[in-house]
């Protein structure tokens, strides 16, 4: 995964297999997340896509999710979220209001004047209108590995085929 944020990587740690984040007053921005499974995947507007996330923050604080193409502004969702001190679980399904050709989360903020950390358990987005409440696997990126196993397979199982034809041959 990659994460980043803007107010530099000294801000961005991650402890107990859980990333954490500190917002400080530098600017409205944040938290940024990408990564390999989520690249080069672009969104279908007829499609439903389901967004479950697992955050609590060190107070109170109101903070925006969205989702967009990475290092530009083509917002393809958004949406407020009220952290607390207490875990939760974040879970909306959405039509997206136009492709984007990279899936990115960003969670902003929106005024200056703040001083908190965020904590992410997981954040995860699948095709559909349903999904689990804890981390798993997306199932594209799983199929896309299974895709890739197979084809590996394949070529394996053709090698050793055209190896046996040929030795075969030359016994004979």
């Amino acid at each position: 995964d990659h994460w980043s944020c803007t107010n530099g990587s000294n801000n961005l740690t991650i402890e107990n297999r859980i990333l954490k984040f500190k917002f400080t007053n530098y600017a409205s921005w944040g938290c940024y997340i990408s990564n390999n499974s989520l690249l080069n995947k672009p969104l279908d507007i007829s499609k439903k896509y389901t967004v479950v996330c697992k955050l609590k923050a060190s107070k109170n604080q109101i903070l925006t999710f969205n989702i967009c193409d990475g290092n530009s502004y083509n917002y393809v969702f958004g949406k407020e979220l009220s952290l607390t001190t207490e875990w939760q679980i974040f879970k909306f399904t959405f039509n997206p209001t136009q492709v984007g050709n990279e899936r990115q989360f960003r969670f902003i903020t929106s005024n200056l004047g703040y001083d908190f950390d965020l904590y992410i358990e997981f954040v995860k987005m699948v095709e559909g209108a349903t999904s689990s409440d804890s981390w798993s696997m997306a199932p594209d990126y799983v199929l896309d590995n299974i895709k890739t196993v197979t084809n590996k397979i394949s070529i394996v199982e053709s090698k050793l085929t055209q190896e046996n034809n040929s030795i075969k041959a030359s016994v004979q």
